[in-house]
């Protein structure tokens, strides 16, 4: 088999469907799933090592900062296989035997691990990467493996997380890309450029960098000078060195950069926005992660381009009064703070596409987040609400809806109207069964119920058929239907920790499976080896 058909059989195996990617397996707190993580990446087993460490974060999310130095420790790691991959790659033509080895290695650590958040995975389309007939480029894939146009073609991807400028973080959403020319950009997740710098020798080129990284540990001097020395600046990231939190004092200076659009600070101790914040009026993207803030400065709503705010792991206890005006809103992310208490009937964001409140402290939903019929996106997960609004059906756009950790008992009926579901994430409960009303959920691509007390799967879950990825995980299922069967699209079936002594003969229809987990499982050796060969291409594990 040529090298080239080697690597399109492998891009379709390697594709890591998001909501699976985070659950634990058998842990009982933060300390034994970091153990094990560490363990996991001795080994060489990057993935599970991920799985492990955001298990973790879980047990303990004030730890999130230990837990992201640690993911940035694998991230390395895979990024020097990558490089291994490119320079095994040239070797192809010579050594095709040891090229596939080393890239089929490479490959299964790297793929879909990248720009972190928003999970777009880079490929490099090189002389052995005809996809798409762009020969030669490099492109980004979303986690269905898909070209993703507004990403556009590039000479090379540099990095597509932290470590730039030699610090030890994430730029979660962010990767370092080149044009022909070697001119350096700053690319997000949205499509957007930055100008970063000119990788060519003694360029004539003189265009003024749009990306500014500064470190925690320089004065407010220094501050000042970098912001004077740099009014071109459309991109100011704040990050420390490692992960310990740093003070900065931020400058009234600040409103001089009057063509910023991105604001990101990473881990550093900001106490609090000055009020010359607010002028900064073509801000469209601001990210203050692990910042100390409890509050935002008065006239913060003046700020009326803003299109994506992420507040994360900071310490508001009340909801800001300005996020209910900033009516061009289409992603907000205030998950990881101590909110108890939404006026949902101020919150009439009409362009928000994305709004993740988990790990928080709401004890109710109210019906009024029904008026939210934008919503793409929604992540409720770790709060103390017993029960979803009926009104919640009427999110008709939904296309990925998040309640990890949660205490119900069966599987809310106002979410089977939401039928343009794709992603459906409900794991960490008290879910005792798959109802029929499964069915009514076709577009359905993800299903994670993992950590539940499922012991009923109901037939119709056969209508599923474009299911790509099935998490049933750590549940107490004896007996699966022969209907799993049907699901023509299935790639991923996660099974682990149930009470299976066998599966069905059915599962031998499915062709399209790639990966079969079924460890912990009380399967006799005799019955491991019928499973072998009933799924001959598809890799099994007990």
């Amino acid at each position: 088999m040529s090298v080239k058909n080697v690597i399109k059989s492998i891009l379709l195996l390697l594709i890591i469907c998001n909501s699976s990617f985070y659950q634990a397996q058998a842990q009982s707190s933060y300390q034994e799933a970091i153990q094990q993580g560490d363990d996991a990446f001795k080994k060489g087993e990057f993935k599970k090592a991920m799985q492990k460490y955001f298990a973790a974060e879980a047990f303990e999310p004030s730890k999130r900062s230990i837990v992201q130095s640690k993911i940035t420790r694998v991230f390395d790691k895979v990024d020097g296989l990558r490089e291994q991959a490119l320079q095994a790659e040239k070797r192809a033509r010579d050594s095709e035997a040891d090229a596939i080895k080393n890239l089929e290695r490479a490959l299964k650590v790297s793929y879909g691990t990248y720009f972190y958040e928003n999970r777009f995975a880079p490929a490099y389309n090189s002389i052995n990467f005809p996809t798409n007939g762009y020969l030669g480029k490099c492109y980004f894939m979303d986690k269905y493996g898909d070209f993703v146009p507004k990403l556009k073609l590039w000479e090379a991807i540099i990095k597509s997380f932290g470590n730039v400028n030699g610090n030890d973080f994430f730029i979660a959403d962010y990767a370092i890309v080149k044009k022909e020319n070697e001119l350096v950009y700053l690319l997000d997740t949205l499509g957007n450029t930055f100008f970063y710098y000119n990788n060519e020798p003694n360029s004539e080129n003189k265009q003024l960098a749009e990306v500014l990284i500064l470190k925690g540990n320089e004065n407010i001097e220094a501050f000042n000078n970098q912001i004077d020395a740099n009014k071109a600046l459309k991109a100011l990231f704040l990050t420390p060195n490692g992960f310990e939190n740093i003070n900065i004092n931020l400058s009234e200076r600040i409103e001089t950069l009057t063509d910023l659009t991105d604001f990101i600070s990473l881990n550093i101790n900001l106490g609090a926005l000055p009020e010359s914040f607010t002028k900064l009026k073509n801000l469209r993207k601001i990210d203050i992660y692990a910042s100390d803030l409890s509050h935002l400065p008065t006239g913060f709503d003046a700020l009326e381009n803003i299109m994506v705010l992420s507040l994360t792991e900071n310490k508001f206890q009340t909801f800001p009064e300005d996020l209910y005006r900033l009516n061009k809103l289409e992603a907000l992310d205030i998950s990881y703070n101590q909110i108890e208490h939404i006026n949902w009937s101020n919150l009439d964001l009409p362009n928000l596409h994305e709004l993740n409140l988990s790990f928080n402290r709401l004890n109710t939903i109210a019906p009024e987040i029904g008026k939210l019929t934008t919503l793409r996106s929604l992540d409720l997960s770790n709060n103390r609400f017993e029960k979803l609004p009926q009104s919640i059906q009427k999110l008709t756009k939904l296309k990925a809806f998040y309640n990890n950790f949660h205490n119900f008992e069966q599987i809310p009926q106002s979410l089977f109207a939401l039928s343009n579901l794709e992603t459906l994430g409900l794991s960490r409960g008290k879910i005792q069964a798959i109802p029929n009303e499964i069915s009514k959920l076709k577009n359905l691509k993800n299903l994670n119920l993992s950590m539940n007390t499922i012991e009923k799967i109901s037939p119709n879950i056969q209508t599923l058929k474009s299911l790509i990825a099935l998490n049933l995980a750590f549940n107490k299922i004896e007996k699966l239907p022969n209907e799993i069967g049907k699901l023509e699209s299935l790639r991923i079936l996660e099974l682990d920790g149930n009470k299976l002594t066998t599966i069905p003969k059915g599962l031998s229809q499915l062709k399209n499976l790639k990966v079969l987990s079924l460890t912990d499982n009380p399967i006799p050796y005799e019955e491991q080896e019928k499973i072998r060969k009933m799924l001959p291409n598809t890799e099994i594990k007990f």
